[in-house]
Parts: C-alpha cells; sequence; structure tokens
C-alpha cells in the first residue's frame, strides 16, 4: 500500500504551474511566508508568489489584496508515465535515496523532477514533488475529467460525486469505478440525480460490475468521464481462456500430415 498521503498538487495545468487557480485575499497581519507555508501547506515558497504576482517590495502586501497562487500542477506524466504529483515535505536527514525508496521512484527522477543535483539542496521542512505511479483508465480524451489521477492505495469521486474510483496494485494497476451512491454534489451541475451507469443496451451491467461467458471470457463495464448530460461507459473484454497446449499443437500437426499423406496415395491410387 501506498505511504499515508497528505497533499496533493491541484489539477489546472499551464507550465507546471496552476492556471492562475487559486486566488487568495490577503487577511490581517498575512505575510507571504505565512501564506505559503501555513495556508498552502508548504506547497511552495514565498517567492513563487511574488514572481507570480510582480510584488515589488514583498514586505508591503494590502489587506484585501487578491494573490495569484502558482501551485504546481498534478498531471504532468514523467517519463511518459502517468503519475499523480504528492507534495512531500522533507524530513531532517532525508536524502533522495531514501525518498524514492519510501514512495516506489528513483533518485535520478526526483532530482531531475525538482530540479536538485545532490542531497545537500535538500530543506527540512520545504516540499519536495513526489511522482506516484497511476492506475490506467479507460476515461476518454473528451471527458470534464480527462486529467483524473489516482495513486496506489487511494481513491477519489468524480462526476459531481456521482462515481468513486479507486487504484490497486494488485489490479494491473487498472482504475476501478463503480457508483458512488452519493446524490450530484456541484452547484454547477445540471444533474439533480446521478445519470444512468449502464453500459450500451444492457438492463444491468453498470459500471464496476463484470459478467463471465464460457467460464473465461469476462466483460466488465468500465467509467469512461462524463460530460454536461451523462456518465460516460465503455465495454472491456478479456479472454482468460488457456492458449492449445503444445501437446494439442503436434497432435493438430500430425493430424494435417496424416491427412495430406492419405490425399496424395488417394490421387495417385485414382490416376492408376
Amino acid at each position: 500500500m501506498a505511504p499515508s498521503l497528505q497533499f496533493y498538487l491541484p489539477n489546472f495545468i499551464a507550465n507546471r504551474v496552476s492556471n492562475k487557480v487559486p486566488v487568495y485575499t490577503v487577511k490581517k497581519d498575512d505575510g507571504l511566508d505565512f501564506i505559503a507555508r501555513t495556508i498552502f501547506g508548504q506547497l511552495l515558497k514565498y517567492q513563487k508568489i511574488v514572481e507570480a504576482n510582480n510584488i515589488s517590495n514583498p514586505d508591503l502586501i494590502q489587506i484585501g489584496q487578491n494573490l495569484t497562487i502558482p501551485l504546481p500542477c498534478s498531471c504532468d506524466d514523467v517519463d511518459n508515465a502517468k503519475v499523480v504529483h504528492y507534495a512531500h515535505v522533507v524530513e531532517e536527514g532525508s536524502s533522495f535515496v531514501l525518498i524514492a525508496q519510501k514512495f516506489g521512484t528513483d533518485r535520478d527522477t526526483l532530482m531531475k523532477l525538482n530540479g536538485i543535483h545532490d542531497d545537500s539542496k535538500l530543506i527540512a521542512g520545504e516540499p519536495l514533488d513526489v511522482p506516484l505511479k497511476a492506475c490506467n483508465s479507460s476515461i476518454r480524451a473528451d471527458s470534464f475529467d480527462n486529467y483524473l489521477r489516482v495513486a496506489n492505495g487511494t481513491y477519489t469521486f468524480t462526476a459531481n460525486s456521482c462515481v468513486k474510483c479507486q487504484c490497486d496494485a494488485t489490479n494491473n494497476w487498472t482504475l476501478q469505478c463503480e457508483p458512488s451512491q452519493f446524490q450530484p454534489s456541484s452547484p454547477n451541475s445540471r444533474w439533480k440525480t446521478c445519470p444512468s451507469m449502464l453500459c450500451g443496451d444492457s438492463e444491468s451491467l453498470s459500471i464496476g460490475n463484470t459478467t463471465t461467458s464460457n467460464n473465461c471470457n469476462r466483460t466488465t463495464c468500465e467509467y469512461a468521464g462524463y460530460n454536461n448530460l451523462s456518465i460516460l461507459t465503455t465495454l472491456n473484454s478479456l479472454s482468460t481462456c488457456p492458449s492449445p497446449s503444445n501437446n494439442a499443437s503436434r497432435i493438430g500437426s500430425w493430424n494435417l500430415l496424416l491427412i495430406s499423406i492419405f490425399l496424395v496415395l488417394l490421387h495417385f491410387h485414382l490416376i492408376q
């Protein structure tokens, strides 16, 4: 199972930083360092807020001032693999090797991703971007949640909270989704109740359900995303039927050879 996780980076993408979301309104006694460390859980340094908002004097911010918070995004692939970017707070005495071992990645990937080239640059209490392998899914590119990434041992709700999806590495790193049994939660949703989650013309096979035929052909109804009107589904078929054994193949080859010999002999007999 994955380690206990605390912070996940947001899904709003633009050049590896959130696309001007969220916006924080300065309150009394706020400072940029306090906002970065406390309000946003050390997910970024205050210098990033200064840069994103063109602040000339970091010590002079006004109550009521709106600040763009450039949080790193969580959707970028790493080495062509889908991952969830986890903001790990560096512990005293830690190293890239130890962190990599803890989260199932490697030292070089961590260094490259964070732009740090040796352990001496690791600072206790600062966030480090750690890529956690995500499950593969059948979510379509045109779905509202095409960005969805779920790490091993975790789950999330999507489709206006109508669908629950979880990732389990023992399930061949395939995302498992099912009806959440909740009502739609988004205030902007047109849905009064959750739409149908049945696959195709089936009257009983909904997302997360599997049927078996011939004892070895399995068909699963999988979640494929959602749009304004409906929840999208797709059927995925998998054959677990054993392939013919080598002995069976050899027997088949011998039978074919014997038939061929018989036909040749019959041909010579007829022309005599």
